[in-house]
C-alpha cells in the first residue's frame, strides 16, 4: 500500500548540479521527487540547474519549480521558512555540514542522500543507495535512521518502465560484445572521446552511444568507414542492452537513471 502525505505538504530538494559536478544528484533526486508527488506532496528543487540545460529540462518537464541555490546556513533557514517546507532533502558534496544542523534546529527534518562518508552532516534520515553500503556502520546522530544498499536505489519512472516482466536469461554475447562505458551525466573529465578513440583504434566494428547534449564537438574523424559509429542514446535503454558495463568511482550508471 502506498501511503500519502497531507495534501499540500511541500518538500524541498537541495542538490548539486553543474558542468563539473555532473547531474547524478539531480537525477536520483528526480526519482525521489516522482515518488513524493505520487504520494501527494509538492516538491520544489533548489539548485543551479540552468547550468546544465538537459538536467534543467528534466525538472521543468515534470512541472517542478526550481529556486536558485543558496549556500549558507542562514540562507537555508530563510529559504525553508519562505517556502513553507515541511522537510528538506539535501544531496550535495559542496555544502557546509552546518547547513544541515541549522535547518534541523529550525524544526525542519532533513533527509541526506550520501555516498558512504556522511561528511559530518546531521540528518534525521540518511539514504545511501550504493552497492555494499548496507555493510557499513557509520555513527549516526541520536534517533537518526539510515537506509542503505540496492534495496533503496532511486530510479526514475521512465527507467522503471523499461524493466522486463521476467529477468533476462544469462547468455554469452554473440558476435562483437556491446560495451556500456559511463562517465557521469556531463562527462566532467572528458573521458568519452578517449574511449571512442581507443575503440576506433582496434579496427573492429562497434556501435557506441553518446548523450544528445554532449554530442556537439565530439570528434568523429577517427572512426573507420561504415562499420564504426557513434550514435545518440537513451541512457536507460542503452544500459538494458549491453553485455558489459564500465564506469568510474563516483560516476555510477544508477546516478544517471
Amino acid at each position: 500500500m502506498v501511503h500519502g502525505v497531507p495534501e499540500g505538504t511541500r518538500i524541498g530538494v537541495r542538490c548539486d548540479v553543474g558542468p563539473r559536478r555532473g547531474i547524478g544528484h539531480v537525477m536520483r533526486c528526480l526519482a525521489l521527487a516522482e515518488e513524493l508527488r505520487e504520494r501527494d506532496a509538492d516538491v520544489v528543487f533548489v539548485c543551479d540547474s540552468h547550468t546544465v540545460p538537459w538536467a534543467n529540462d528534466q525538472i521543468v518537464a515534470r512541472g517542478i519549480p526550481v529556486e536558485p541555490a543558496v549556500h549558507t546556513p542562514d540562507e537555508h533557514v530563510e529559504l525553508v521558512a519562505r517556502l513553507g517546507l515541511a522537510a528538506l532533502v539535501i544531496d550535495t558534496y559542496d555544502l557546509d555540514p552546518a547547513v544541515n544542523a541549522a535547518v534541523r534546529r529550525a524544526g525542519v527534518p532533513v533527509l541526506a542522500l550520501v555516498d558512504g562518508d556522511l561528511r559530518g552532516a546531521e540528518a534525521d534520515l540518511y539514504l545511501d543507495q550504493n552497492l555494499g553500503s548496507e555493510l557499513d556502520n557509520p555513527e549516526l546522530p541520536a534517533g537518526a535512521i539510515r537506509l542503505a544498499g540496492l534495496d533503496y536505489v532511486l530510479l526514475r519512472d521512465e527507467i522503471l518502465d523499461l524493466r522486463p516482466s521476467v529477468p533476462p536469461a544469462e547468455s554469452e554475447p554473440a558476435g562483437v560484445p556491446r560495451v556500456f562505458a559511463f562517465f557521469g551525466g556531463t562527462d566532467a573529465y572528458g573521458a568519452g572521446p578517449h574511449v571512442v578513440a581507443a575503440l576506433a583504434a582496434t579496427g573492429v566494428p562497434f556501435d557506441a552511444g553518446d548523450r544528445p547534449d554532449l554530442e556537439a564537438g565530439r570528434d568523429r574523424s577517427r572512426l573507420g568507414p561504415g562499420d564504426q559509429r557513434v550514435r545518440l542514446l537513451d541512457l536507460g535503454a542503452a544500459l538494458s542492452g549491453r553485455d558489459r558495463r564500465a564506469g568510474v568511482r563516483g560516476r555510477q550508471p544508477g546516478d544517471g537513471l
